[in-house]
């Protein structure tokens, strides 16, 4: 009589399949990990931050278009939600942004708009005024004249 046969446990295929599960897990984790990361970089929901109640994103005066004097082509739009566009052309500081946040400092009079860390900064020389039969402002010794009320923001989003 020959010895008897083993008999062949399931676990092999138990621990295939945990090992399956577990490796899944973490890719999706890890994805989930880096989109949070993503979203947190560009202030995008849930991370975008929240105004107090009434106060306002940015200075009534700075919204709207404004071109620099110097170069027709160079825009910088800030509508009134706090969101804005730029097309900034200035030798090797060329930036094209669009629906990136605006902030202004009123302490150390800097004006900024970007995706989280990223876009352009101005130091305020002077805030916008009356001058002419508009207004005007000088950003970095740069002055831009306003052009037009705030516009609504583009189609799409274009990015840096």
């Amino acid at each position: 009589m020959p010895p008897p046969v083993p008999r062949r446990h399931r676990t092999s295929r138990i621990f295939i399949f945990g090992c399956a599960a577990g490796c899944l897990g973490l890719v999706l984790a890890f994805i989930l990990g880096l989109t949070l990361v993503v979203l947190a970089a560009l202030d995008l929901r849930p991370f975008e931050p929240k105004l107090s109640r009434g106060a306002a994103p940015v200075p009534g005066e700075f919204v709207g278009t404004w071109r620099a004097v110097d170069d027709p082509r160079s825009t910088i739009t800030i509508r009134p939600d706090g969101k804005g566009d730029c097309n900034i052309y200035h030798g090797s500081d060329d930036y094209q942004l669009t629906g990136a946040r605006v902030r202004y400092d009123d302490v150390h009079r800097f004006l900024s708009l970007k995706y989280s860390i990223l876009g352009p900064s101005w130091h305020v020389d002077e805030p916008p005024h009356p001058a002419g039969a508009g207004a005007e402002m000088r950003l970095n010794g740069r002055v831009y004249r306003k052009v037009g009320p705030a516009t609504q923001p583009p189609p799409g989003k274009a990015w840096i």
